[in-house]
């Protein structure tokens, strides 16, 4: 329902013009009657009405004197303007102030009702204009913290963007949620906006968040703690709030996780990815497991970032040396209740190296079947052995299949771009223009292909590919900054950490710091 003001000095015409129609037919409520001008003017500020049917003259302020006012309002209404006179200077001036129709007094019933019915539509295609307007402003904001959670964004797309969407992710303690609908349910998974709009309001009750659609029909929450005393049981009780809400009201089952805590935007994706840990863990172990696993201390050791290397490497004889030793000491220390304890540790190392690789190659769909074939490979396999070949065969291969599936869609001049950057990347003179020399084409040409292939430019590409290279090193070895940054092909130290700083959101001191 719109809401109408009618305005006019004499009441006779208000009390007539009030009766003449009925309202509601036509989507209107009454919101009252004034006598003037600046009676008008309080009603407008106070009742906000759609649409004012307004005399023009008038004692006190006339109703050009009304409209005038009431262009410096953020949300102005609908003007039909009366008058007994028939004046040009009036009509021109009227519609130069937006005025939407112009009747003469006495009023016409059916010129009246066309009238209104004319700003009615008017109305309504706005309004719609509005929820579109708003709609696609939310798909971008929730594309932009989705990104934020993958890592894909940098400091400067952040900071423009996030003022766009009036999003702020500054603050000292925050934390990633989750709510999952575990596929082959017997209770059908909600309509996620349904879904969305219980979460925004529990969460809420605890501190500033966040709540977006995530990928599979998830809902992921971003927490802001800036009160800073938020404990992780609170936490927990909430999202638990949520999951019953959702059953109860939406009757369908759901479960959530929380991931750690993190200090800064750009380590949301630790948390986040935390978060996708334990329920990968828990969609594949089962309800308990996290607790019995949590008493229990591994009595195994891989080093995950040295693991992850020999991924990327294709070091088979690595892999299969650090494997084969990790199942040599479950074989001595197995008791029959360690085999799901085993299967854990297995599938936190194989998530672990995936969405390390995930988060250098910027490439997911590939990478999240080959998470499946892993999952089914621990799950099923029911032999000790076997299971131990069928890693080594995995992981071995797992490098050579994502890269050649990433890059299968590109033309063969974008894949050898690809490819010299990933054996000169650490070449400090390695340029658009050196590998267009080297296959001997025109570099705005050979620029203009990659950047429609990749989405990136060539440089970002070659930044953002030596940063992730840096990564790396920062949290596997020792070497001082500077020599890290020669390592990974920048052979200006302050101009490395400028594009690290603008690339992960922080700097490399405080990224080795919070993630070694």
């Amino acid at each position: 329902m719109y809401k109408l003001l009618i305005v006019d000095d004499e009441a006779r015409i208000r009390n007539g013009l009030s009766n003449l129609i009925e309202w509601e037919v036509y989507g209107i409520e009454l919101a009252g009657l004034a006598e003037d001008g600046a009676k008008a003017w309080l009603n407008i500020r106070s009742s906000h009405p759609n649409i004012v049917l307004v005399d023009i003259s008038m004692p006190n302020m006339s109703g050009l004197e009304l409209m005038e006012l009431c262009t410096h309002l953020d949300a102005e209404p609908k003007f039909i303007i009366l008058s007994g006179y028939n004046d040009f200077e009036y009509v021109q001036k009227a519609l130069q102030l937006g005025a939407v129709n112009y009747l003469l007094k006495p009023v016409d019933q059916n010129e009246l009702i066309h009238a209104i019915s004319s700003c009615v539509q008017m109305l309504d295609k706005t309004q719609a204009h509005q929820q579109q307007v708003q709609e696609s402003m939310l798909v971008l904001r929730n594309d932009l913290l989705r990104r934020v959670l993958h890592n894909q964004v940098d400091t400067h797309e952040l900071r423009e963007k996030a003022r766009m969407f009036h999003v702020s992710l500054h603050c000292l303690k925050m934390r990633v949620g989750m709510i999952a609908f575990p596929t082959g349910n017997s209770k059908s998974v909600p309509p996620v906006s349904a879904a969305i709009k219980l979460c925004e309001k529990i969460c809420g009750r605890l501190c500033p968040s966040y709540v977006i659609p995530d990928i599979h029909a998830n809902i992921g929450i971003i927490f802001k703690d800036s009160s800073q005393v938020i404990s992780e049981e609170q936490y927990l009780r909430t999202l638990s709030e949520c999951t019953d809400m959702i059953t109860k009201k939406l009757g369908s089952d759901s479960f959530s996780m929380l991931g750690r805590e993190v200090s800064h935007s750009g380590s949301l994706c630790d948390s986040y990815t935390d978060c996708i840990f334990k329920m990968e863990k828990k969609l594949l172990l089962g309800d308990e497991v996290e607790a019995e696993i949590s008493q229990k201390i591994s009595p195994f050791s891989i080093d995950y970032r040295a693991f992850v290397n020999y991924v990327e490497t294709s070091d088979g004889d690595k892999i299969a040396e650090a494997l084969h030793q990790c199942f040599r000491m479950f074989l001595q220390e197995k008791e029959q209740e360690d085999i799901r304890f085993f299967q854990y540790q297995m599938i936190d190392l194989v998530t672990y190296v995936l969405h390390a690789i995930y988060l250098n190659a910027y490439f997911s769909p590939e990478l999240e079947r080959k998470k499946l074939r892993a999952f089914s490979i621990i799950g099923n396999t029911d032999s000790i052995q076997k299971l131990e070949d069928n890693l080594i065969l995995f992981f071995s291969s797992l490098t050579d299949d994502f890269m050649q599936s990433e890059e299968s869609g590109y033309s063969p001049l974008v894949q050898r771009v690809l490819a010299t950057i990933r054996s000169d990347y650490s070449d400090s003179s390695l340029s658009l223009k050196t590998i267009a020399g080297q296959l001997n084409v025109n570099p705005a040409y050979l620029g203009r292909e990659f950047s429609l292939a990749t989405g990136e430019y060539f440089n970002d590409f070659l930044n953002r590919f030596r940063i992730t290279k840096a990564t790396q090193l920062l949290t596997s070895t020792s070497s001082k900054t500077a020599v890290i940054a020669e390592a990974v092909g920048f052979n200006n130290s302050s101009y490395f950490f400028t594009v690290f700083k603008k690339i992960i959101g922080q700097s490399p001191k405080d990224y080795r710091n919070t993630h070694s």
